[in-house]
């Protein structure tokens, strides 16, 4: 006895299964379509080889140029220079070309103009960029009409968060006060620094005179205050005779 399952999907006697195909294509249609991609193919691989590799072959020298361009335009000396990302605005000449930099933006940013003798309008770079300066910082606190040469050290700072008229040389600091009290770590600007007063009203001092090489000094007295470098009058001891001398160190005048 043969069991028939009713919910079976096979095909009842005497009927044939029958299969829903999806036609091929004809057969010079496939061959058309494979010589299609054939084709595509190289010019993929040439875009890509054209734009990839060139790009990561042309940053690293750009860069080398952009933070040798930034040190050669740096007045301080012993500046670092980083150049960060650089984006390119125009077309990167083909061939050699000359880099002009813009030195007006130098301190978070640094822009400059690639020129080359094949194309008259060039391109424009432009990048982030960080500079260290070795600047002069208080030692320790420097109290206000101390001399501060002695009590300072040489520390890197990002220019971009440094203070107006910041000092890098110690040569600056000769024959220099504290204008006010100065802080440890502190960065010492021209603004902090003053000349001491050489010659104080009604002190005694030494008048010299110099003529070729002959040195003429006489005692005097000093009838106004002046730092280093000021005009003061001062008076004779020997003549009574009232004169104006040039201030040079303490109780020290000079007649020009």
């Amino acid at each position: 006895m043969t069991y028939v399952n009713p919910t079976s999907s096979s095909p009842a006697v005497g009927q044939e299964r029958t299969e829903e195909r999806t036609p091929s294509p004809p057969e010079g249609m496939e061959r058309d379509r494979g010589r299609g991609l054939l084709y595509l193919l190289p010019l993929v691989l040439l875009a890509l080889t054209a734009w990839t590799p060139r790009a990561q072959a042309d940053s690293q020298p750009l860069k080398q140029q952009l933070e040798d361009a930034v040190q050669a335009a740096l007045p301080w000396k012993g500046a670092t220079v980083e150049v960060g990302k650089i984006r390119v605005v125009g077309k990167m000449p083909a061939g050699d070309y000359r880099l002009e930099l813009d030195e007006r933006r130098l301190r978070r940013r640094v822009r400059a103009r690639l020129v080359s003798s094949e194309s008259a309008r060039g391109a424009w770079v432009q990048a982030p960029v960080t500079i260290e300066v070795p600047v002069l910082v208080a030692d320790a606190d420097i109290d206000a009409d101390a001399a501060v040469g002695s009590m300072v050290r040489v520390e890197p700072k990002t220019l971009d968060g440094l203070p107006h008229g910041f000092v890098t040389d110690t040569g600056e600091l000769d024959h220099k006060i504290a204008r006010r009290r100065i802080k440890a770590g502190q960065v010492i600007t021209a603004s902090l620094l003053e000349e001491p007063v050489a010659v104080e009203r009604n002190q005694i001092v030494t008048i010299l005179v110099r003529r070729g090489a002959v040195k003429i000094t006489d005692r005097g007295v000093a009838l106004q205050s002046g730092k280093r470098g000021d005009t003061v009058r001062v008076r004779s001891a020997s003549s009574n005779a009232v004169v104006n001398a040039i201030a040079r160190s303490n109780a020290l005048v000079e007649v020009p």
